[in-house]
């Protein structure tokens, strides 16, 4: 990890293809042609060793970051949040209002266990947590929220939505949301 550090995601991938050869003195060179950037050898053999080892994991487990794997569950909990936020003001102090911004977060999960056993503890942690931030528009959050719920979980599972009264939040649950049971929070 150490030596995967020092060159940027870019370059990693440009020298692991270049490293196809019995050597990687050849690879080293061609990163220098190709990007004036002066590798060592050594530096790619530990990528290359690095980034073997992560796929041979995936290929163990049968995972893969861009594909996620859906859990089956009895019940999805969906949480979601709007707040503002006000936006820093960097340099200069300008006359004009504050501006601020909106700050959406969903949440999704499949039951609460208690984090602790002990008597009275009301600490609980969540199943197959799946969040999401942003702040782009509402319809566009609540669009990219769904789609995280259909990728993570199975479906023909029982549906719950958590939600203020807030009327963007509203829209977002009729739209997106509207085979789930809706909670007032």
């Amino acid at each position: 990890p150490k030596a995967t550090r020092l060159l940027s995601p870019w370059v990693e991938k440009r020298a692991l293809e270049a490293a196809t050869g019995l050597n990687y003195r050849p690879a080293a060179a061609e990163l220098l042609r190709w990007l004036r950037v002066k590798v060592s050898a050594w530096l790619i053999w530990k990528c290359v060793q690095f980034h073997g080892a992560k796929l041979c994991e995936q290929l163990e487990r049968g995972w893969w970051p861009d594909r996620a794997k859906a859990v089956p569950a009895r019940v999805v909990v969906t949480e979601i949040d709007s707040t503002y936020l006000k936006r820093q003001q960097r340099g200069r102090v300008s006359a004009g209002p504050v501006g601020h911004f909106p700050m959406h977060l969903g949440l999704h999960y499949s039951g609460r266990e208690r984090r602790y056993q002990k008597r009275g503890s009301r600490s609980a942690r969540l199943q197959n947590k799946r969040w999401i931030l942003s702040s782009q528009a509402v319809g566009i959050f609540g669009r990219r929220l769904a789609w995280q719920r259909l990728r993570h979980f199975e479906p023909g599972s029982f549906e719950v939505f958590l939600s203020d009264g807030d009327e963007g939040l509203k829209w977002v649950r009729e739209r997106e949301f509207a085979q789930s049971q809706w909670l007032l929070d």
